[in-house]
């Protein structure tokens, strides 16, 4: 496995506006490509990059041993910027996660490795917000979480054969509801 990357503003800028055809406009581009060593060292910082202590603005890009992309990323000024695109092995898709300004924005959705939906969620300006789903494999949902202002205040699981594990709301700050299968706090207990 190797990290390419490449660092052209007219490339960048021409990338953040054809996203969809990106290894194209790459490929026509001849963008400069440097493979990440002592000399090109990046370090992660947050949702971004710096490169000799200066935030890095380009692409990154990891391969598989096998020439295949595994994780792509836009930098602008170190922040991460556009969609984050990651694949597995045999070039499935994995996940795909949109950046706004360094911070996760959009909806995040991921694939188990057969393309069936593992998780779907929504983020405004790094907070998750809205609901959120998980499945499992089997296709039987997982979880359903709800959140507002980055903050839960509901959730549900289920085992894969849809038997419910959790369930349980905030209240006054506290946890009410049921946990694997137990009440955690009975809801009348509160009110009263």
């Amino acid at each position: 496995m190797y990290r390419l990357l490449v660092k052209s503003g007219t490339t960048l800028a021409l990338a953040a506006l054809l996203s969809g055809a990106l290894f194209l406009v790459l490929f026509l581009m001849g963008g400069r490509w440097f493979l990440l060593n002592e000399t090109h060292r990046l370090e992660q910082t947050g949702y971004g990059y710096s490169q000799k202590g200066k935030p890095f603005s380009g692409i990154l890009l990891d391969t598989y041993e096998n020439g295949r992309p595994k994780h792509f990323q836009m930098l602008w000024q170190g922040k991460f910027f556009a969609t984050e695109y990651i694949w597995y092995p045999d070039g499935q898709r994995m996940a795909e996660r949109p950046h706004k300004d360094g911070l996760p924005h959009g909806d995040w959705k991921m694939w188990y490795p057969d393309g069936s939906v593992k998780s779907l969620r929504h983020y405004k300006e790094g907070q998750i917000t809205g609901e959120m789903w998980g499945w499992h494999s089997n296709g039987q949902v997982s979880d359903f979480n709800l959140y507002e202002n980055g903050q839960e205040i509901s959730h549900k699981s289920w085992i894969a054969d849809g038997t419910p594990y959790y369930n349980y709301v905030y209240y006054q700050g506290k946890k009410v509801g049921m946990k694997g299968g137990e009440f955690c706090k009975p809801l009348q207990k509160i009110i009263r």
